[in-house]
């Protein structure tokens, strides 16, 4: 659990291209995360860092990802990217 940007993005993938769509939102300022994505696209947080937990609410037509999906790390409250003890997602 760690504080995070109430109201942002979840995405498809760890980036912000075209193959990576909004696919929900974070509507808390706390939540929980699974892992941290890989290193995706780059973002205003200085890294490419971005974590993987489970939106409050799904964009429309995105109903397959049931809100699961990347939050790039400047959205989440962390001291330091990754989260040390932290796994890696194994996901694609």
């Amino acid at each position: 659990m760690c504080g995070n940007r109430a109201g942002a993005p979840l995405y498809g993938c760890a980036g912000f291209i075209t193959a990576c769509p909004v696919i929900g939102w974070i509507d808390t300022s706390s939540s929980w995360f699974v892992c941290w994505g890989g290193r995706g696209a780059w973002h205003n947080g200085g890294n490419n860092v971005w974590y993987y937990t489970m939106g409050d609410r799904v964009a429309p037509g995105q109903d397959v990802h049931r809100a699961w999906g990347f939050i790039p790390a400047v959205d989440v409250r962390t001291s330091t990217d990754p989260w040390p003890g932290m796994t890696e997602c194994d996901i694609p």
